[in-house]
Order: structure tokens, then sequence, then C-alpha cells
């Protein structure tokens, strides 16, 4: 790498409503390094948090509004000549658009020509490569890491925090992609006590609609063409050979919601169907005395038992391992030195691969960012 330095902040989850402490944070990190890029790398603004009924360009504007601190600090960083490129990630993945673009523009009320980028996928400066790293995480991969991605079309992870932790005010579950059914339920009850009935009710009614709305091939065709015409200006404009950008769109998640079956695993639903077929045999046997209630008794039984004692959670740990592999699949690929990635909200490190874990997640003095030198060197650090 030869030419400015730049620091690369992942997972900010900025959120609409009063200034928090990690976007002043964010703001003092900003000012303390001037003539470095910022590179603000995925889920840096909740939108998927937003009203339902709001668009995505108020809920932009709502949410930066809230934000005057770092606003400030970004717009002083602009107009100084030094460069802020939003890389989107699922949370933020409107950032896709490049409308999006003039309406931060607007917000911080700036001119045209300053040097704010917004990038759809991924960023490479000199040998290091930077992007989010959702699209290797089925429950939040697109479609096609180059189309943006609609309502009907979302992943799953997107889709729940947009129709339930947002819709139903459900916070406490909020980036919680490890949780199980049966610990989820009793977090719920220790957490919203009287209002936990409706909460679950409010989940499976979402888990329901999301299985029912799962691979509708139409709209997954629709996406797919529309990212596959995107592919030539992409690689054009990152300076990566044509067949390279399609060969690490090979390396993609195959998402969830397209298909059913897995999104009812996923959903944890499967088990859920044979504990209610298991209890409601059982108190059938017990009031009516039929011995055919048995025979459903006894295969639920087996298949929750058995699900459960092979793998209670069944997704514990799969996340970081596959960014992890991945992003090695991605130097490969692109012949990158090092692979920065976030998303996982778990710090990791090697040789080839760095993820600095989530700056707004993390206490104020742990907030880790990274910063990448003039000779395209990799250092974590924390504010």
């Amino acid at each position: 790498m030869s030419g400015r330095p730049a620091l690369v902040v992942s997972d900010a989850h900025l959120a609409r409503g009063a200034e928090s402490r990690g976007s002043r944070d964010l703001a003092r990190l900003i000012e303390s390094h001037p003539g470095h890029e910022l590179l603000l790398n995925g889920d840096t603004l909740n939108l998927s948090s937003a009203r339902p009924e709001c668009s995505q360009f108020q809920a932009l504007r709502e949410l930066l509004a809230g934000h005057p601190e770092l606003c400030r600090a970004m717009s002083s960083h602009l107009l100084r000549g030094d460069a802020v490129t939003f890389i989107a990630g699922n949370h933020d993945a409107a950032l896709m658009e490049p409308s999006m673009r003039f309406a931060i523009l607007r917000q911080l009320d700036l001119p045209d020509d300053v040097p704010l980028r917004t990038r759809p996928w991924f960023v490479r400066r000199g040998a290091v490569h930077v992007e989010h790293g959702h699209v290797y995480d089925p429950d939040n991969a697109p479609t096609h890491p180059l189309a943006p991605m609609s309502f009907g079309t979302e992943p799953l992870g997107v889709a729940m925090t947009r129709r339930l932790l947002a819709a139903k005010g459900v916070d406490a579950f909020a980036h919680e992609h490890e949780t199980t059914f049966w610990s989820g339920l009793v977090r719920a009850f220790r957490r919203y006590g009287m209002r936990a009935p409706t909460v679950v009710t409010d989940y499976y009614a979402c888990a329901l609609g999301l299985w029912l709305e799962a691979g509708v091939r139409e709209d997954i065709e629709r996406e797919r063409a529309l990212g596959e015409r995107a592919v030539e200006a992409a690689a054009a404009d990152v300076g990566l050979a044509h067949e390279r950008l399609r060969e690490l769109i090979g390396v993609a998640a195959r998402p969830t919601h397209h298909s059913r079956l897995r999104t009812f695993r996923r959903l944890y639903l499967d088990r859920t169907l044979a504990g209610a077929l298991l209890a409601g045999s059982m108190g059938g046997a017990m009031v009516t005395g039929a011995a055919a209630a048995r025979w459903v008794a006894v295969p639920s039984a087996a298949y929750l038992a058995g699900s459960v004692l092979r793998r209670p959670n069944r997704y514990r740990g799969q996340l970081a391992a596959r960014l992890r592999a991945c992003a090695h699949r991605v130097a490969q690929i692109v012949g990158a030195r090092q692979v920065v990635f976030g998303h996982s909200h778990e710090a990791d490190a090697d040789d080839a691969y760095c993820n600095p874990g989530p700056f707004g997640l993390t206490c104020p003095g742990a907030r880790p960012y990274l910063v990448i030198d003039e000779h395209g060197h990799v250092d974590r650090r924390f504010c």
C-alpha cells in the first residue's frame, strides 16, 4: 500500500435516538486521526431497526440527526479532504443504493465533491482486502453480493430484526444469533415477565411468516439477475479481474432464506413442532387412554431427544469459524496479504485474517479498531 493510512471501524451499530457513548467515542477517534481514510466496515447504521413505515432515506436522516457530534467530526474530516468510505453490511445494506451517498451528504450539509464514498461489498487498499463479511454467513447473506435487498428477499437475520426486534420492541435479543429456543424462552420470561407470552407469540408469528415466504423463486431470480448485471462495472470499480470477482461471488454462502427446510430448522421450528406433538400426544393419552397417541409421542420424543443431545445449539461457534475459512479463500482469490472482516462480533486474527470485533458493542476504552499504515500493515488498537 502506498498512500494515506486508513482507520477501519466495524459494527458501530449506531441506532436512532439519543446520541450514544459509542458515537461520541467514534467522533473522537476520527478527530484524533487527521490524514487517515475512514473505512466504516458495515453495520455502522442500524437501518434494519427502522420503523416499518419508515423509508430507508428517512431512517438514515433520523439516525444521523441523533448523532450530531459524530456528524460534525465526519464533516470536518471530509472538508479537510480526508476520505470517508461506508461499506455496506447486512444491517445497513441500503447503503448499496448509490442515492444513499447523496442522502448522507444532504444530512451533513456538504457539497457533492467531498471524498465520501459508499461501497456495496468490499474495498481494496493495496494488499489489504476489507469487507463486512456477512455474505459468508448463510443467515445474513444476500441473494447476490452486488444486488440491493428488498423487503421480500432480505436475509433471515435482517428480516427478524426488522419484523420482530424493531417492530415489537424485543431489543433484548438484538445481535443474539446463537440463541436457542429454550434459552430464548427462559430469557424472555426473565426479561419481559408478564409480557413474555406475547413476545413468544410474536416470535412464532414472525418465524412462521418467514418460513412461508422462504424460497420464493421469482423474487430470488430477479435479484440474482440484478446482481449479475452489476458484476462488470463492480470489477472495474474495485480494480479486480472480472473472472476473479466471479470466483469471489462463488465463495458467498447459500442464503438460509432460499430454502424452506433450512429456514424451518434454523428457527428451531422442528424442535418446537416435535415438542408440541409430544406434549399433545401425552396429554391425549392421559385423557383418552388412546394407544394411538403413543404412535405420535414416541417418534416425537425420539426426534427431540436426538436433536438436542446431538447438538443442543446447532450454530454455536460456526460463524466465526466460517468467516475465518472464507477469509483465507478470499485472500487466495484476490491475492491479498490481509483480509479484514467484521460481522461476527468476535475478535479473531491470524497471519492472513483480522477481525477487530464490534466497535459499538464494547465498553469505552476497549472499543476495537484497525489502523492500516502506508505500507499496508494492519494494527489492532482500542479507544
